[in-house]
């Protein structure tokens, strides 16, 4: 036993140099590591600021010109983007925002809804679907440039159309924004957010609750 003490007894004092060494030689292998690129999302926490403005026309007034500005301060507005190339009362958001209209109205909210199809092709959808009275309980606005959706992130375009100004090749995206009474809308980068779940919303706002009114944390 004591021989096989003796024996061992040498390689004790390795202990601690060789620990140093394999401790120096992590630290210089990750060192020399390139640096991790860390996961940061494109993606920025919404802030707010002021919609983008607009003054368009009205379908069931065509020579009336609707502008936001006349009625901020006063009104929380619902801003609604329609596929004009379908009737727009066939639209589900429209639907809904129909449905809920004067209850809308008496928590102060304001809708609007928006296409570009042209001011005479909504009011002739308000004939055919009532010839005595052809009106609509809110405004069918008309932006038949493009300029208003393009503002609010609410068209798809090619590469060809945007560099031509052409807008026979543009799609429109349908989206529903919530627009506070500043005039303020969440915007991520440079780039406005709709809401995530509009039809939770108008049901929501329609109690007079705040409950969902939440931006898509990405755009749809």
């Amino acid at each position: 036993m004591r021989n096989f003490r003796l024996r061992t007894q040498p390689y004790r004092f390795l202990i601690l140099p060789i620990s140093a060494a394999i401790i120096v030689g992590l630290c210089i292998w990750k060192v020399n590591q390139p640096p991790q690129q860390q996961n940061v999302s494109s993606e920025t926490t919404p802030v707010y600021r002021p919609a983008p403005a607009f003054t368009v026309y009205d379908a069931h007034k065509p020579q009336r010109l609707v502008r936001l500005a006349s009625y901020l301060g006063r009104h929380r507005i619902l801003m609604v983007f329609f596929d004009g190339s379908q009737p727009f009362d066939r639209d589900p958001h429209i639907q809904k925002l129909t449905a809920h209209v004067d209850a809308l109205n008496s928590h102060g909210i304001q809708i609007f809804a928006l296409s570009a199809a042209l001011p005479q092709t909504n009011r002739k959808r308000m004939e055919a679907i009532n010839p005595d009275d052809p009106h609509w309980p809110f405004p069918i606005l008309s932006d038949p440039t493009f300029a208003t959706q393009r503002e609010y992130g609410r068209v798809s375009e090619s590469a060809t159309a945007s560099k031509n100004n052409d807008p026979r090749n543009l799609r429109e995206r349908p989206g529903v924004f919530l627009i506070d009474r500043a005039g303020r809308i969440p915007y991520r980068n440079t780039q406005p957010v709709p809401l995530s779940d509009p039809l939770q919303t108008i049901d929501a706002l329609a109690t007079g609750s705040d409950t969902g009114m939440v931006s898509s944390s990405v755009d749809q």
